[in-house]
């Protein structure tokens, strides 16, 4: 098999995360959020909305809030230890999006998205084929010789 993802979380697990923010790590009852964990179409669905100008992906602040809350909303299961301004238990995603501290919303948003991703030890290394590299393969300006690299021979230049 050339690529085997066993050994990760398997989606739909619950999670348990403390935020650092404001010390909550130190609280001898910090906010405890639990979250399923995604699967990869969930990160696809998450970021969807990118948009890709001249190569590069743009997004606004905007946008990113926009991912942080739809994957609170879809993700969060429940929240333990936090109160809301109102009085009120701060126990759902609902609740977590509408009066949740900013800075706890996108620690935990940041979480389940970054948690979907594969760590170093978890991706598989392999050898670039045919001995190309991103760094080295140059950007053509229609004509093999416009690509070539200075110091390169002519037996490097695709004919």
């Amino acid at each position: 098999m050339a690529r085997n993802l066993a050994g990760g979380i398997a989606p739909g697990t619950e999670r348990a995360f403390v935020p650092q923010s404001g010390g909550n790590a130190e609280d001898p009852d910090p906010i405890v959020v639990w979250f399923r964990q995604p699967t990869e179409k969930d990160r696809r669905w998450i970021i969807g909305d990118v948009r890709i100008a001249n190569g590069e992906t743009q997004s606004t602040l905007r946008d990113q809030q926009a991912w942080i809350e739809k994957a609170v909303l879809r993700f969060v299961a429940s929240i333990d230890g936090y109160g809301g301004a109102d009085g009120q238990p701060i126990d759902t995603a609902e609740r977590l999006v509408e009066h949740g501290e900013t800075e706890i919303l996108a620690e935990v948003g940041q979480a389940i998205l970054t948690s979907m991703e594969m760590s170093d030890a978890e991706k598989k290394h392999f050898a670039v084929r045919g001995g190309s590299t991103r760094a080295t393969t140059l950007r053509s300006a229609g004509t093999a010789a416009s690509a070539v690299q200075a110091g390169s021979t002519s037996s490097e230049v695709a004919a």
